[in-house]
């Protein structure tokens, strides 16, 4: 079963069937008594019995023989996940030692990008860039959801962009009077200030910062390295 290896705030690791961070998930709810048809149960003892009928036995032995048999068997089995399990923990282990840095990198970007946009933009950023999650899965905006959640990161709102005063690179174009491309060269030439968290994500620009343009006003500089190159107005 493949599992899916989780930082707890006390340090320690814990590990959930990576089903259960599936959205199809959802759909099961936490009973206080099982439910279980009697389709199901007669199914799973029909699994149990040929299990056991496949056993290996040796009828001369014994009762005795085959119940020493059962015994070693039970042990191997339990011995048997026993060294699986502790497989896992030294891989966790290696992964949380090798990769501490790049989890607190991708903690640290969620924590930006969760003040830009919603779960779902995040979880296709995250993938176009080749981000994979833990599991090695890519992201859902389900996965996203439990990954802000289990470190305490506020969910985007709706509008939280204009109560700190931001605004985006389209939006900027139109305040200076120029297409987005053309916002875009004045970013990188430092002619704007603006700040983008990881490549392709949206460019974050103080409004107050486009104070000094005005009303729809053209930029000052050349739009090219060439100075001498002459700007046409088309009516």
């Amino acid at each position: 079963m493949e599992m899916a290896v989780i930082l707890q705030p006390d340090g320690s690791l814990a590990f959930l069937p990576a089903w259960m961070l599936d959205e199809s998930a959802a759909r099961y709810s936490i009973r206080e008594s099982p439910t279980f048809s009697l389709v199901l149960l007669q199914s799973l003892r029909a699994e149990i019995d040929a299990l056991l009928a496949s056993l290996p036995s040796d009828s001369k032995a014994g009762d005795d023989g085959n119940a020493s048999k059962n015994r070693d068997a039970r042990k191997h089995s339990a011995g048997s996940v026993r060294a699986r399990a502790a497989r896992r923990r030294a891989v966790a282990d290696q992964e949380t030692a090798a990769g501490c840095a790049d989890r607190s990198a991708l903690i640290g970007l969620v924590r930006e990008l969760a003040r830009l946009m919603p779960d779902r933009q995040i979880a296709r950023l995250l993938n176009r860039s080749g981000t994979q999650m833990a599991t090695g899965k890519t992201w859902t905006a389900q996965s996203v959801h439990g990954f802000r959640k289990h470190r305490n990161i506020a969910p985007y709102r709706d509008g939280e962009w204009a109560e700190r005063g931001e605004i985006t690179l389209e939006a900027a174009a139109k305040i200076i009077g120029v297409c987005n491309m053309t916002a875009l060269r004045m970013l990188r030439r430092g002619d704007i200030k603006g700040r983008q968290v990881c490549p392709g994500a949206p460019w974050v620009i103080k409004a107050a910062d486009l104070a000094s343009f005005g009303g729809n006003s053209k930029p000052s500089r050349p739009l090219t390295p060439n100075g001498a190159q002459r700007a046409f107005d088309f009516q």
